[in-house]
């Protein structure tokens, strides 16, 4: 290793570090956010809960994100994507614009009138999930590891992974080969991750 390497090695870490900060201080305390991050200063973070973002996450304009919330590395959201609490996003989900992710459950009432009090039942978007433009996904389901959701389709039931479903309610079109799987050792962590995912996950 040369001397300008290793001034890289020192010098890149320490960068990320304080570029992480600069942006933790524009966001909310309960936001946790990771590494080389790219967050639209038009996205909102609503309530109290913790939000937890991983390393490369990208959300874009006009997002409202209200916690509970994971949202695993390298996810990208496109703009105008609503999440409600209790989500978890795995690694390398790909959301495009004006998805909701909804969470809120109320029973049916018998007296008086009929909404009954809120829960929030747990959605789970695996990793490496693709999730089309416009598509509502309803409380207390989980989409599988490297399914397809596409757009405007309105998800009722459980999605099984490496599997392409569309429609209002949505069912399921066609199988998928396995999505294999890509070693976390290509992408480092924390501040000494890479300045930017390899190829193909931009």
């Amino acid at each position: 290793m040369n001397a300008f390497e290793q001034f890289r090695a020192f010098i890149r870490p320490t960068l990320a570090r304080w570029r992480r900060a600069r942006r933790q201080r524009r966001l909310p305390r309960f936001v946790q956010l990771g590494y080389f991050c790219e967050i639209h200063p038009s996205v909102k973070f609503s309530g109290t809960a913790a939000i937890v973002i991983g390393d490369w996450v990208r959300i874009r304009a006009h997002g409202e994100l209200l916690g509970p919330i994971v949202i695993g590395a390298r996810t990208r959201m496109n703009r105008d994507v609503y999440l409600r609490p209790n989500t978890t996003i795995g690694r390398d989900v790909k959301i495009a614009a004006f998805v909701r992710i909804l969470t809120d459950h109320h029973p049916i009432r018998t007296v008086g009138h009929r909404l009954g009090p809120v829960s929030y039942e747990p959605v789970v978007i695996e990793d490496g999930a693709w999730i089309g433009a416009g598509s509502i996904i309803l409380p207390g389901l989980r989409i599988g590891r490297g399914a397809i959701v596409g757009a405007g389709s309105v998800v009722t039931h459980d999605v099984p992974p490496d599997t392409v479903w569309a429609g209002n309610p949505a069912r399921m079109l066609r199988q998928l080969e396995p999505l294999r799987a890509v070693p976390e050792e290509l992408f480092g962590t924390g501040a000494r991750a890479r300045l930017r995912p390899p190829p193909g996950f931009e």
